[in-house]
């Protein structure tokens, strides 16, 4: 080959033609042919193999995604349900503590009694008859001052009491504001 014909084919090579075609020879051709429709047939695999790559990570990104958010809105319904089970128990052991102990809730119908729950006195209201009463009561677990929170945790407890025998309901709520949706109620209910 001379200087002339390797200049022409790398020439023809930068110009991104086929240096197949100049030859004469017909199995050199055929062979040529062969590697342009293998050429031919591949132009866009590339893209397309991306596209397919980039979709499938980004369905699993967004699977995870979704599963993470739902853990993260289970978790937080775990959390509040705790709270509203706590704050009933709260109030039920405070309930059971000032009836066993100091005996403040009447057996039939008296005055408010004072029952002090999370340091914060609180006044019962006490409704009945000769032979039973009932007396409720509300129990914050938070308070700013004295006022109490109302976004806070919060019991609503009331002691029934009749013909010797004592029922006490406590309800607990994770948050004492009644127009939050999120609003979770859990209770406790004893009878001695």
């Amino acid at each position: 080959m001379s200087n002339n014909q390797i200049k022409i084919i790398s020439a023809q090579q930068a110009q991104g033609k086929n240096s197949c075609k100049n030859t004469k020879a017909k199995n050199t051709q055929e062979k040529c042919n062969n590697m342009d429709m293998i050429i031919n047939r591949n132009k866009g695999f590339t893209v397309l193999f991306a596209v397919i790559i980039s979709t499938l990570v980004l369905a699993l990104g967004l699977g995870i995604v979704a599963i993470t958010m739902k853990e993260i809105k289970l978790s937080g319904a775990g959390r509040d349900s705790e709270l509203a089970f706590y704050a009933a128990d709260s109030g039920l052991e405070c309930a059971e503590y000032f009836d066993i102990a100091k005996a403040v809730f009447a057996t039939s119908t008296s005055d408010p009694a004072t029952v002090t729950c999370n340091q914060i006195d609180t006044t019962t209201v006490t409704t009945g008859d000769e032979s039973s009463a009932t007396s409720t009561f509300r129990m914050y677990m938070e308070y700013v001052g004295a006022v109490p929170t109302i976004s806070k945790p919060c019991a609503d407890v009331t002691v029934s009491k009749s013909g010797g025998s004592t029922v006490i309901d406590s309800r607990g709520y994770n948050t004492c504001d009644p127009a939050n949706l999120r609003r979770l109620e859990r209770g406790y209910s004893v009878r001695y």
